[in-house]
């Protein structure tokens, strides 16, 4: 979870779990020296500025605790979950999404009301999950229902509670992101691997639809929705494309043949 004051920007960078840390970024405190350094073990990289002055707040969901001062800013930016696809959907692991989303947020609603001085916008990460898991070759828009297996309800369900802010007079903002590609971590390590070893190859009929973003162009339009104020729900996606054909460009650009059939 991130929160950024007066339009500045912070990204992640590498896979330091940071969800029981809330990040401040306050620009009154740069200092644009050229003796600034990073912190030990530094785990973001600023999109604009060359000093990084970072507060660092704890907050606990198991025990519904944020650090008062975290909340003293104008805009809240809500990276903060489980990774989707960082493993298999057993009951532990839906349990382990539903705390860290949907009851992360609900915690930080019951914070926030209780303020005197509220922030005046919100914006959260959502999934393009929010469709179902399986949409077929249909397109989908921001007015689609949503779908009616585990990750469609369980995206709307999130959706809904970021959504309370609106009641309380918070703005709110809402980008379904894709997969997000990056040499840094996520998926695409994971689907460049196979393929370095020589054994990979498009999944099924590799006709399924993969959404996808880099990760930078995703930043920016973070930092896009914060400088311009801009409301409601976006697909935080770029052009669409399959399995097989992200497969065969990622092959590619590796300069590695792919022989084997397709993985049933």
């Amino acid at each position: 979870m991130f929160k950024l004051k007066r339009n500045q920007t912070i990204k992640p960078h590498g896979d330091k779990d940071i969800d029981n840390w809330w990040i401040r970024y306050d620009r009154s405190s740069i200092k644009r020296s050229s003796e600034s350094k990073r912190p030990p073990s530094f785990p973001f990289e600023s999109t604009s500025i060359e000093a990084y002055p970072l507060s660092f707040f704890k907050w606990d969901i198991a025990s519904g605790y944020i650090d008062p001062r975290a909340l003293k800013v104008d805009v809240i930016i809500h990276l903060s979950g489980e990774g989707i696809a960082n493993k298999r959907w057993t009951e532990k692991q839906k349990q382990k999404l539903i705390v860290s989303r949907i009851d992360a947020a609900q915690l930080l609603y019951d914070q926030v009301v209780k303020l005197k001085m509220r922030p005046t916008r919100i914006i959260s990460a959502s999934a393009i999950g929010y469709y179902g898991s399986d949409t077929q070759k249909e397109e989908c828009f921001e007015n689609n229902p949503a779908g009616d297996d585990f990750i469609g309800q369980f995206v709307c369900k999130w959706e809904q509670q970021v959504n309370q802010f609106e009641a309380l007079g918070i703005r709110v903002s809402l980008l379904r992101i894709g997969i997000v590609l990056s040499k840094a971590g996520g998926a695409l390590p994971k689907l460049t691997l196979p393929i370095l070893w020589g054994v990979g190859a498009p999944i099924g009929s590799g006709r399924q639809s993969m959404s996808w973003i880099h990760l930078d162009d995703l930043v920016k339009m973070f930092v896009f929705v914060v400088e311009r104020q801009v409301l409601g729900i976006y697909n935080a996606v770029t052009q669409n494309t399959t399995n097989a054909l992200l497969t065969q460009a990622i092959a590619k650009q590796l300069k590695r043949p792919l022989f084997l059939p397709n993985i049933p």
